[in-house]
């Protein structure tokens, strides 16, 4: 049974991730159906009518896969009852070791919670020892929710989420915050206090902790309030990053901006530019609800961007960060150009600069990439859409083709458009063997003026010739 139900939970794991990649497919599709790609399709026209063909198939399956997983969850779950109804009867060999470990033979079960304890214990120790080693990924996870945090609060939560967040933040901190479920810059310096000392905390203690974790734990401390607070009114104080805090935003922001590790030298004076820049920002007072709130105005991440946007490359002395993007958004276009030309698409400069736009914006060059080549297959038989679909490009996919016809029709390959008519012959219901594709270009009208035509319609005439005598 066991084995069954671990079969079972890998089933449902598959078509978890089958349902989320179909559901991204007819997500990307749908956006396709409504514009912004090479050109806004004509949804009346064959290539269209494709379009809202494909986007209703994966509706189809989606619905499919969620009936199929309904029904796989459900047969675990009863299969997951029976196995707990059965009583816990310890095996002989179960009964041996517990001995061995000192226990009697009707002390199955606080054997079974010693085991558990010593495998919970090892874990932990584990999970401390990579908490270390993952310090950076860490850092970088709290640089993303300090950003986020605005977004976060204002955007995220909702009004009964906020009302909670702000009682457990007076709770551990000892704040007054109000609780009327509205977002207000007190609200959010609090919210961005607890997330540095949710960091720091989970360095302290070799684990993540989450957001629950660690305003469970202050509350039960007290630890984080601070002499007298809460009699004063939402005082913040303003936040000075730690040196190692400063590290971890500079080292994430460099990596973003200008895709490398800041030098030790670097670090030094930005972290330096970053603390003058927190005791500056300082604390800004607002009115709310007749009474004064604090809160510090800086965006560290934003702050840094900009500071960083300011160093120079040493061989150029030019802004590194323009110098690195001009480059970068070179080779993007060139790039998607160069998909474009080997699937028929011909982009002009107006779309490439939208493109190049949305990969600045966060957007995966790969997407784009795979969005041309699905323009490309549109009314083109299945076959070609599964390699189009797969990455393969057009080009590619009629390079035999476009060989045999570059060498009978005597053409450079290069001038052959991959939209030929002669050419999107050679693949329609099926794929046309190599000999049958020449009997095809034969039909050409380049072919009659080649040499190949001369020649074989010279050894033709030379055939005739010798068949009737008049040639030795």
């Amino acid at each position: 049974m066991a084995i069954n139900i671990q079969e079972q939970q890998q089933q449902i794991y598959k078509l978890e991730a089958e349902l989320a990649n179909l559901k991204k497919e007819k997500s990307r599709l749908e956006n396709l159906s409504k514009g912004g790609l090479v050109k806004k399709p004509d949804l009346f026209s064959i290539q269209g009518q494709q379009l809202l063909a494909d986007i209703a198939t994966y509706t189809t399956q989606i619905t499919e896969k969620e009936n199929q997983l309904k029904a796989l969850n459900k047969t675990l779950k009863q299969a997951k009852t029976e196995i707990s109804s059965v009583p816990e009867v310890g095996t002989a060999e179960e009964l041996r070791l517990a001995a061995l470990a000192g226990f009697q033979p009707n002390q199955i079960q606080e054997y079974r919670n010693y085991l558990a304890k010593v495998a919970k214990d090892k874990k932990d120790k584990k999970a401390a020892k990579e908490a270390v080693e993952k310090g950076e990924v860490q850092s970088q996870e709290l640089t993303a929710e300090l950003a986020n945090a605005g977004k976060v609060l204002a955007q995220d939560l909702g009004e009964q989420e906020r009302i909670d967040l702000a009682t457990q933040l007076n709770k551990v901190y000892g704040l007054n915050l109000p609780l009327n479920g509205k977002y207000s810059p007190a609200l959010k310096s609090a919210y961005i206090k607890m997330l540095a000392d949710k960091f720091e905390r989970s360095l302290d203690e070799g684990k993540t902790l989450s957001v629950q974790d660690f305003l469970t734990i202050g509350t039960l401390e007290g630890t984080y309030r601070e002499a007298g607070a809460g009699a004063g009114g939402p005082e913040v104080s303003v936040l000075i990053s730690s040196p190692t805090q400063a590290a971890s935003y500079i080292q994430s922001t460099f990596k973003t901006v200008l895709n490398r590790e800041a030098t030790a030298d670097e670090v030094d004076t930005l972290s330096k530019a970053l603390k003058k820049a927190e005791k500056s920002a300082g604390r800004r007072s607002v009115k709310v609800g007749g009474r004064t709130e604090y809160t510090s105005d800086l965006d560290r991440v934003q702050f840094l961007t900009e500071e960083i946007k300011k160093i120079k490359d040493p061989k150029t002395g030019k802004s590194e960060f323009e110098t690195k993007r001009g480059e970068k958004e070179s080779i993007t276009s060139q790039d998607l150009a160069s998909v474009a030309r080997l699937n028929g698409i011909n982009l002009n400069q107006d779309q490439l600069n939208s493109y190049l736009t949305d990969v600045r914006n966060g957007k995966d060059i790969n997407v784009i990439k795979n969005d041309i080549r699905y323009m490309a297959g549109l009314g083109r038989p299945d076959s070609v859409k599964k390699l189009l679909a797969e990455g393969t490009n057009l080009d590619t996919i009629y390079s035999p083709y476009k060989k045999t016809m570059a060498t009978l029709l005597e053409l450079d390959p290069n001038s052959i458009d991959i939209n030929d008519t002669t050419l999107q012959g050679a693949i329609t219901d099926r794929e046309l063997p190599i000999y049958e594709f020449r009997r095809l270009l034969k039909k050409d009208p380049r072919w009659q003026y080649t040499n190949n035509a001369r020649e074989e319609v010279s050894n033709k005439v030379l055939r005739v010739l010798r068949d009737f005598g008049f040639q030795g």
